[in-house]
C-alpha cells in the first residue's frame, strides 16, 4: 500500500508540474508576453517534474525490479538527475525571491534602481545560467555512494573473484556536505528576500489599506508565495539530512520519505495558488469537471 501511495504522490507531482508548464506555454502561444516570473516558474516546474520522475523510477525499481537499481549507469543516472533537480530548485527559488524583492521594493537611485529597470532583460539569462550551472554540478559532483558486492568477494579489486553489485551505500556526510555547498547560499537568499518582502508588506499595508489597489494585492501574493516556499524548503532540507541518519526499517524513515516525495506536489500547489493565471485556469478546470460529473 505504501508503494502505491508514493507512486500516486509522484504522479500527482508530475501532473501538476506539467499543468503549470502547459498553462504558461499556451498563454505564450496565444500571443501573451512571457514575463521573467513565468520563465522562472516554468523552470521550477520542470525541475519539480524531474524530481518526481526520478523518485517514481526509484520507487518502481525498488518495489518491482530491484536489480535494475544495481546497474551502475541507471543508478548514477538517477543520482545525477536528482542532484540537478535539487540544485536547480534551490537556485530558482532564490531567483524568484530576488525577482519579487526587486519588483516590490521602491529604489530611487543606485544599482538596484538600475536593476529594477532591466530586470525583465536580465532574469532570462540568469534562469538559463542556473539551469546550465545545475547540469554541470550534477555531472561533476562525485557520487556519495559506494558499491556493495555479494558474498563472494568483499574486496573485488584485490581478489580475482568477480562479484555482482547488489546495491549501494550512501555516505551521509558527503550528502550533507553537498546540500550545504549547493543549497545554503540560495536558501539564505530566499530567507533574506522573503523577510524583506514581508517587512515591506507590513509597512505598506496600513497606508494602502483604504485603496486596496492591485499593487498591494501583488505584494501580498508575493509575500505569501515566498513564505510558503521558504517553509517548504526548510522542511525539505531538514528531512534530507535527517533521513541519512535513520535506518530504513525505522517507521520514521518511511514517514520522512513520504514527506520528501511530496515536495514537488506541494511546491506546485503553492505556485498554482500564488500565480493568478494558474489559479484561474485550475478553478476553471475543476468547475468543468464538476459540471460534467453532475450532468
Amino acid at each position: 500500500m505504501g508503494v502505491f501511495i508514493l507512486l500516486a504522490v509522484e504522479f500527482a507531482g508530475i501532473f501538476s508540474s506539467v499543468f503549470i508548464i502547459f498553462v504558461n506555454v499556451q498563454s505564450w502561444m496565444k500571443g501573451q508576453k512571457m514575463s521573467s516570473r513565468d520563465q522562472i516558474i516554468i523552470a521550477l516546474s520542470f525541475s519539480d517534474m524531474v524530481f518526481s520522475a526520478v523518485n517514481a523510477a526509484i520507487v518502481l525499481g525498488s518495489a518491482f525490479v530491484p536489480q535494475l537499481l544495481s546497474v551502475d549507469y541507471i543508478y548514477y543516472g538517477l543520482y545525477d538527475l536528482m542532484t540537478y533537480s535539487i540544485c536547480s530548485n534551490s537556485w530558482l527559488s532564490a531567483c524568484l525571491g530576488a525577482l519579487f524583492f526587486v519588483k516590490t521594493t521602491n529604489f530611487n537611485i543606485g544599482f538596484l534602481a538600475q536593476l529594477k529597470m532591466r530586470i525583465e532583460m536580465v532574469m532570462p539569462w540568469v534562469t538559463s545560467g542556473i539551469e546550465v550551472f545545475s547540469f554541470i554540478i550534477a555531472l561533476v559532483q562525485p557520487s556519495a555512494s559506494a558499491e556493495v558486492y555479494g558474498e563472494n568477494s568483499t574486496l573485488p579489486l584485490i581478489t580475482n573473484e568477480t562479484s555482482e553489485v547488489i546495491g549501494y551505500e550512501t555516505d551521509v556526510l558527503n550528502d550533507v556536505s553537498f546540500l550545504l555547498k549547493a543549497c545554503l547560499t540560495p536558501f539564505m537568499i530566499v530567507t533574506v528576500t522573503t523577510a524583506h518582502i514581508n517587512i515591506s508588506l507590513c509597512k505598506h499595508t496600513q497606508q494602502n489599506m483604504d485603496s486596496g489597489g492591485p499593487t498591494l494585492k501583488v505584494h501580498r501574493r508575493a509575500a505569501s508565495t515566498m513564505t510558503s516556499l521558504l517553509i517548504l524548503n526548510t522542511v525539505f532540507y531538514v528531512l534530507q539530512m535527517w533521513l541519512g541518519f535513520l535506518q530504513t526499517s525505522d517507521p520514521l524513515y518511511r514517514i520522512g520519505i513520504t514527506l520528501v516525495c511530496s515536495f514537488s506536489l506541494v511546491q506546485s500547489i503553492i505556485l498554482i495558488l500564488g500565480i493568478g493565471r494558474l489559479k484561474k485556469t485550475f478553478i476553471q478546470i475543476i468547475t468543468m469537471c464538476r459540471r460534467k460529473a453532475l450532468s
